[in-house]
């Protein structure tokens, strides 16, 4: 009996070595997954918005990603008054600077620190490197010293993007939060990446200005149904609502008013065209392969639908749909 009690303490204690050595296995590999999965870094110097606002629109976004590529850092501050002189090669403006200098200089070191510190720029080889950061350091020294009105993605490297959304204080928080997921959804675009590997074997640079109203579209779609659901809102009502206010404002011209909301109007003809997946837009894969050259071109058929008839949008007893000519 004695020796049957110690066969299985011994059992036992076996047992229990093969399930922790098991347990630091699976942490070790958790661990080693974690540091190789793509970051987002928030740099919130922004007063009106809580830092707790915008990571939850940033985790919210991530969520929704089928895969992903990119590092990102992005930065969030409030402007002031507009000064009305222009940016250097940018559509932005200067305004009146509201973060202080130490705020500005501690954002532009967070900001180099994580460029010198990307695998994607690493490879690049010394002097590429430097020129690539000291670039981009110079044009972002620029905007927050200027105070510019800069809602973008840079794409330092081709899994390296630096998102900036300069919001102006008399903005309405849709507007400023909608704008922050919508650069953030371009940063999480893959097929726009500046170099190898990316899209040049495949998309040529005629072909990608032809595709901006889809990228633009894009990014509208997700950010509207984003910050629906943040909000407890209906997506698609949005799409159609700012879709319609663009039509009233600026006519049937896709590209007459804000080419985003009509982008993203006539994204959402396509699919219920049944010729784009819904899903494909919020988990970002319809920017995975370059189809918005190779596929959705502008002697695609549904393509040319969509072009000349997103704005065919009618809003009866309380309900937003697209008109029944659109949809033949």
């Amino acid at each position: 009996s004695e020796m049957l009690n110690d066969a299985k303490d011994k059992a036992d204690a076996d047992a229990k070595t093969k399930a922790d050595a098991k347990t630091k296995a699976d942490a070790d590999a958790k661990t080693k997954a974690d540091a190789s999965k793509p970051i987002v870094k928030m740099i919130n110097l922004s007063t009106k918005y809580s830092d707790q606002t915008l990571q939850a629109l940033v985790d919210l976004s991530v969520s929704k990603m089928a895969d992903r590529k990119s590092n990102i850092i992005a930065i969030a501050y409030d402007i002031g008054a507009n000064k009305g002189n222009s940016i250097t090669d940018m559509p932005f403006e200067e305004h009146e600077v509201l973060i202080s200098k130490d705020q500005i200089e501690s954002t532009l070191n967070t900001i180099r620190s994580f460029l010198e510190n990307d695998e994607c720029i690493k490879d690049l080889g010394e002097e590429d490197r430097k020129g690539t950061i000291d670039g981009e350091m110079e044009r972002f020294t620029e905007w927050l010293e200027k105070g510019a009105d800069a809602t973008t993605q840079a794409q330092a490297c081709a899994t390296t993007r630096v998102v900036f959304n300069g919001a102006p204080t008399t903005q309405s928080e849709e507007d400023t939060l909608k704008t922050w997921v919508h650069e953030l959804y371009h940063a999480l675009q893959q097929d726009i990446a500046l170099q190898p590997p990316a899209i040049d074997s495949w998309c040529d640079e005629e072909a990608s200005q032809k595709s901006g109203w889809l990228v633009e579209g894009g990014a509208d779609y997700f950010a509207q149904h984003i910050y629906a659901e943040y909000k407890g809102l209906n997506g698609l009502d949005e799409i159609f609502k700012y879709g319609l206010q663009s039509f009233n404002e600026t006519g049937t011209g896709l590209y007459d008013g804000g080419i985003a909301r009509t982008g993203a109007a006539a994204l959402r003809l396509l699919v219920e065209r049944g010729a784009v997946k819904h899903d494909s837009i919020i988990d970002g894969s319809l920017f995975q392969k370059c189809e918005r050259v190779s596929v959705y071109h502008d002697n695609n058929p549904d393509v040319k639908i969509a072009k000349s008839s997103w704005s065919e949008i009618q809003y009866v007893y309380g309900k937003y749909s697209f008109k029944s000519s659109a949809l033949k």
